[in-house]
């Protein structure tokens, strides 16, 4: 998650755009807290403690509810409706593959092994109920878990899940210097 929300502020920085105002926003401190807690999480799973996996649900949810506050005050709504269209179709993408492989989620881990956060071992165990390894017989393995980050494994799915947080973190830092020239907001 930490990559789609630096991205978004990096990207508006390179345009020129104050993130200063963003630093010191109260709107933004709930998604700021429950990133902390998610750091936590992955830090936790990458010391081998995989208790927290199970919680993830409830962290996507305290992601979507926190990003309400800087929706609302600043009034990013059509913003809100094109995150919320990605997150429609990363969620249908995610319910094929794991329609298609009877309720799993094929996981291919490349750089995680090196990493140690995840490994195939892990994945043949029963990491949880939900992940398994990536076999040649997986169905739909171009929506499957492949992206490796070192710290997590995304499908194309999760990627667009995830914009959600980028447009409206991008959007909002907009809003902050030019309100008036604001690409998406809503009339």
């Amino acid at each position: 998650m930490l990559p789609f929300i630096l991205v978004p502020l990096i990207v508006a920085r390179c345009r020129r755009h104050s993130l200063r105002p963003f630093l010191t926003a109260w709107d933004f401190l709930p998604l700021l807290a429950v990133e902390c807690v998610h750091i936590f999480f992955q830090v936790s799973c990458w010391l081998g403690n995989t208790e927290w996996i199970g919680y993830g649900t409830y962290l996507q949810w305290a992601i979507l509810l926190s990003l309400l506050f800087p929706i609302l005050r600043r009034q990013l709504y059509v913003p809100a409706l094109w995150g919320a269209g990605c997150t429609l179709a990363g969620s249908l993408l995610n319910r094929a593959v794991m329609a298609a492989n009877g309720g799993k989620m094929p996981v291919w881990p490349t750089v995680s092994q090196w990493t140690g956060y995840c490994t195939r071992e892990m994945l043949s165990s029963g990491l949880d109920k939900v992940h398994v390894l990536m076999t040649d017989g997986a169905a739909l393995p171009f929506l499957a878990d492949y992206i490796d980050l070192g710290w997590c494994i995304l499908s194309p799915g999760d990627v667009l899940n995830h914009l959600f947080v980028s447009v409206i973190l991008y959007c909002a830092v907009l809003s902050f210097d030019r309100p008036s020239e604001h690409p998406l907001k809503s009339r």
